[in-house]
């Protein structure tokens, strides 16, 4: 074989494994990136929530779960037991995430082989008075 392909095919194959790295080091980033910039959003939203719970208002709080509720997803209040005592959501697929209960704030990414990943906010709340 000649020096000339050598070096055609050694810069072929270096060009060829040097883009698969940044296509996929770009790739992995833009996913981190938009998987943080959703959770943000959310956690904004459920602060919003929170402080619209918080408030004498007249409106039902089952009315106020369901103008926070997100376009794609749902709004679940759970209590010490775990067991879910308001679910307001669009999709019955949502119903099947499991509801944990947790003193501390978490916000984590489902993500199972077969659906897409599902973005989750948990937060406690204590309520001077019943929701319903």
């Amino acid at each position: 074989m000649k020096l000339q392909t050598k070096i055609q095919l050694f810069a072929s194959l270096f060009m060829l494994i040097f883009i698969l790295a940044v296509n996929t080091s770009i790739y992995f980033m833009f996913y981190k990136i938009s998987s943080d910039t959703e959770l943000n959003w959310l956690a904004t939203s459920t602060e919003d929530l929170v402080e619209a719970l918080n408030k004498k208002s007249d409106i039902p709080k089952s009315e106020l779960l369901e103008a926070y509720m997100p376009n794609n997803g749902m709004v679940r209040i759970i209590n010490d037991n775990s067991k879910a005592l308001i679910t307001k959501t669009k999709k019955y697929e949502y119903t099947k995430l499991t509801s944990d209960f947790s003193t501390k704030e978490n916000n984590y990414i489902i993500r199972e082989k077969s659906e897409a990943p599902v973005a989750v906010i948990a937060k406690p709340i204590i309520w001077k008075t019943a929701i319903l």
